[in-house]
């Protein structure tokens, strides 16, 4: 689970209804003091003309390639990124810590993060980026479970499995205790992916964290395939609110090229809002497979149903988000800075209306 995952380059040639009982979202963002923040949603920004000049650039993800990921490699497949002067290199990652990490060391300049991952890096000081946009702008997070949870007491004296670089390490034991509920009363075990959700249907753990458009359509394929009923619990029902991905830029790199992040971050967002407006299911099940042949086609499909389901309009982040998060983190991890909401984030790049 540690080691990342060899690069995944896709060169170009050429949108279940699902009992959801919430999500998560993170709360984020920020800008440099002298970027007015946004409140509403951004359009695509607007960009120069196609470089003479490809730039390669690499894209670390905070996950392995699916089908929530499906608009990046459209917009390769449709040139989106080559008329924006950009050679994209899709990363593929187990978690956003190890994308802080490959950030942090220099070895990719923009990386996809979950917003309350890159806070908490933030305000230790021990990142060197700025976020730029949302990617996933609303909550995916939550819990599984082989019987229904009312309440976050429901999980008292019980265990709950993950894996290593998962966000829920952290973001879990702050929903718990922003409940009233003693996060040290949950077992966390951390274990393979491969195991995780077998250990549950088998009752060798009680709960286990599950991402809608991620991890959440294999568990529910898995539960019928094993003659199991699966229930999910969004945490954003139990008050945690945020991003679940944001793009996250080195600072060197914005202040010495601020052309290429503006065109990156044009290339994303247009691949990733006309991918969900104007692409079949099949046109984008068979990118999917094509760069992740290990995807079963039945679990990309919810994948991409439940991706179109929850984004709504990815682009500028709220600073209303990032300073309720930042609050909601001092209060239940007490993890405070000295960081203003504004200092997180830029709207630089995203054109406003």
């Amino acid at each position: 689970m540690a080691a990342l995952l060899a690069p995944v380059r896709v060169h170009p040639p050429r949108d279940l209804p699902l009992l959801l009982v919430g999500a998560i979202i993170l709360l984020a963002a920020c800008a440099p003091a002298s970027t007015p923040a946004a409140t509403s949603p951004a359009a695509v920004p607007t960009a120069p003309a196609q470089p003479a000049q490809l730039v390669k650039v690499p894209l670390q993800l905070n996950w392995i390639v699916d089908a929530s990921y499906a608009g990046l490699l459209y917009g390769i497949d449709h040139g989106f990124f080559r008329e924006q002067g950009v050679d994209l290199e899709i990363v593929p990652g187990r978690g956003s810590d190890l994308a802080l990490q490959q950030i942090n060391e220099n070895k990719v300049q923009f990386a996809i993060s979950d917003l309350q991952t890159y806070l908490a890096f933030r305000a230790r000081n021990q990142t060197p980026t700025m976020a730029i946009l949302t990617y996933i702008d609303a909550p995916t997070i939550g819990i599984v479970s082989t019987e229904p949870i009312n309440s976050p007491s429901e999980l008292s004296g019980k265990s709950w499995g993950t894996v290593t670089f998962s966000t829920g390490r952290a973001i879990l034991p702050l929903v718990l205790e922003a409940n009233g509920i003693d996060s040290k009363t949950v077992s966390i075990e951390l274990m393979d992916v491969s195991v995780l959700y077998p250990s549950l249907f088998e009752r060798k753990i009680d709960r286990a964290e599950a991402h809608i458009s991620g991890t959440l359509p294999s568990v529910m394929l898995g539960a019928e395939k094993a003659g199991k009923k699966v229930y999910f619990t969004g945490l954003s029902d139990w008050g945690l609110k945020g991003y679940a991905r944001i793009v996250i830029a080195r600072d060197d790199v914005i202040q010495s090229d601020p052309s290429l992040v503006r065109r990156v971050a044009a290339a994303i967002l247009k691949s990733n809002n006309e991918a969900r407006e104007k692409a079949s299911d099949d046109e984008i099940l068979n990118l999917v497979l094509k760069a992740e042949p290990q995807i079963s086609r039945p679990e990309a499909q919810l994948q991409w149903t439940q991706f179109k389901q929850v984004v709504k309009k990815p682009g500028a982040i709220d600073p209303q988000i990032v300073e309720a998060n930042l609050t909601y983190m001092a209060e239940t991890q007490n993890l405070r800075t000295d960081l203003k909401p504004e200092q997180l984030f830029t709207t630089e790049f995203v054109r406003t209306p």
